[in-house]
């Protein structure tokens, strides 16, 4: 899967195909959103698309596409005869879907695997990130976050989100102000944070779980290395490093600081 300004593709061996824009019941066959002013230009015959913030997540059993991008709704997808198909539209909680990540590592209350997909949306201090529980997904499903369908799980309020990474607990969410939120899988619960600072782009747990590597806008790489076996019960602050900005176990072991024209530095 291929996720781009130009479109979302799925690359096959000897061709491609195009996941989004597409058409669908939420937009207007003569006139479809993405065609719109400045958005796109005539190329030749056709049209060359310009996506804003176009976001998309294969789900680790390569049963579900979680995708969209602004103005359109959260997508959920399925493959059925060896084609990918609409069969979900969730209203965004805020105005514009930014960001979306499959979970396939949390339990419920009673320790049964509970599938998720994170739904992130965006509008400064309205941004809100919301889950769909994979059990409630039917054929032709529609939820609306912004009218909090009890379908739904609401895992955030107010984090403009562009990167998210699972947890056992709930999902890692890399925020614009800089902080990583570790938040419950629903019920808007905080369990954890840490300031990174610069908007946390991009996210990354080693196999073992022990190493979290973090990417920043403003040119960062951080590794952080888990103090504890496994992830915490988060009961208690639970800070090792005391030049860390954080109640989470974790230890600031390497960073690297990459701006144009200057010399990389490590230490």
């Amino acid at each position: 899967m291929l996720c781009s300004h130009a479109g979302i593709f799925i690359l096959q061996e000897n061709n491609s195909s195009l996941l989004h824009p597409g058409i669908n019941k939420y937009e207007d066959n003569d006139d479809p959103w993405y065609l719109w002013g400045k958005n796109s230009e005539e190329y030749d015959n056709g049209f060359m698309f310009n996506l804003d913030y176009p976001n998309a997540d294969l789900s680790p059993d390569d049963k579900y596409i979680s995708l969209g991008s602004q103005d359109s709704p959260h997508i959920i997808l399925t493959e059925k005869d060896g084609k990918w198909t609409e069969t979900g539209w969730i209203e965004p909680r805020s105005s514009y879907p930014h960001s979306t990540k499959f979970n396939y590592l949390i339990k419920d209350e009673e320790g049964n695997p509970y599938p998720h997909v994170a739904l992130s949306s965006c509008h400064f201090s309205r941004s809100a990130t919301i889950g769909l529980p994979l059990k409630n997904l039917t054929e032709n499903f529609e939820a609306s976050g912004y009218d909090a369908d009890e379908t739904l799980d609401y895992i955030d309020e107010s984090n403009w989100i562009y990167s998210i990474l699972p947890s056992a607990y709930g999902y890692f969410l890399g925020a614009k102000n800089g902080y990583i939120w570790l938040k419950y899988y629903r019920g808007t619960h905080q369990l954890g944070y840490i300031f990174i600072g610069g908007t946390i782009m991009s996210m990354d747990l080693s196999g073992p779980r022990k190493i979290l590597t973090v990417a920043t806008y403003s040119g960062q790489i951080v590794r952080l290395k888990w103090e504890s076996e496994g992830e915490s019960d988060f009961k208690n602050n639970y800070r090792k490093d005391p030049y860390l900005i954080t109640n989470l176990p974790l230890v600031d072991k390497k960073r690297y600081l990459f701006w144009k024209d200057k010399k990389p530095m490590i230490w």
